[in-house]
């Protein structure tokens, strides 16, 4: 017996769409613009989802750990960031609920500025072990549904905001401090001069002298502090730092306080 390709016979003929200019779905002719975008991301979707599968099969296979492993790196995973999520929304409404009606800026929060805002934000919280962390974000929201509207640095603050650690931003404090005491000494024609800071053994702010000094490199790496020992007389690297503008601007967008 002979069988007939698939896909040819009458019952299959009759079946077939086809689109107002005569074309079947999917021919070169009936695709558009927007429906091969749409089929680029489907795409990446059935990949994306097919990687997972393949990895999880070849973890379920590993004898007697394979279904733990499953549980830690994946099912308990993605529990663990909804739950985050929902209890950053969930915190988020409660200090919404505190707020007069009047007080939210209801024409930014339609806009698209602000929904790519609540996404990336959203994304980062689902992410963050740190609940500090997920507190400031939620403070970043609750200003921007207010009328405090990012500046345009904010994405880049949303990204130092999601690297940074609660003891930099700490140091940040007493280093954006220190500046604006300086600045404003400068600017009323007083001579003054930073306090230097003394690696000799004594902890430095509560941290031992090297991972004082660590936390200081990393916020020159940042671009959010700078060394200003060079040029003086028998002054050793991160002994005298101070906050750059970006330093100052990132923490006055984060505690919503003029830089």
């Amino acid at each position: 017996m002979r069988l007939a390709p698939v896909g040819v016979g009458p019952a299959h003929r009759r079946g077939m769409a086809r689109t107002r200019d005569g074309n079947a779905p999917g021919s070169p002719s009936a695709l558009t613009p927007n429906s091969i975008e749409l089929t680029n991301d489907r795409a990446a979707t059935v990949a994306r989802e097919y990687g997972l599968s393949v990895i999880k099969g070849l973890v379920g296979a590993v004898p007697y750990a394979g279904s733990l492993l499953n549980e830690v790196m994946f099912e308990a995973r993605s529990r663990l960031k909804q739950a985050r999520l929902e209890g950053f929304l969930v915190g988020l409404a409660a200090r919404v609920a505190q707020l007069r009606e009047e007080a939210l800026d209801m024409e930014y929060m339609r806009s698209p500025e602000f929904s790519d805002l609540v996404e990336d934000v959203c994304l980062r919280v689902a992410r963050s072990s740190s609940q500090a962390r997920r507190d400031h974000f939620q403070a970043v929201l609750l200003h921007a549904m207010t009328g405090q509207k990012e500046p345009d640095f904010g994405p880049l603050f949303i990204d130092v905001l999601t690297e940074i650690s609660e003891a930099e931003l700490a140091i940040l404090h007493q280093v954006c401090d220190a500046t604006r005491w300086l600045l404003s000494k400068e600017q009323q024609g007083v001579k003054a001069e930073l306090k230097p800071y003394d690696y000799s053994g004594e902890p430095v702010m509560g941290h031992p002298p090297e991972v004082f000094r660590s936390i200081i490199q990393s916020l020159v790496r940042k671009g959010l502090a700078y060394d200003d020992s060079f040029g003086r007389f028998d002054s050793r690297a991160y002994t005298f730092v101070r906050a750059t503008d970006l330093g100052v601007r990132f923490l006055a967008w984060l505690t919503h306080r003029d830089a």
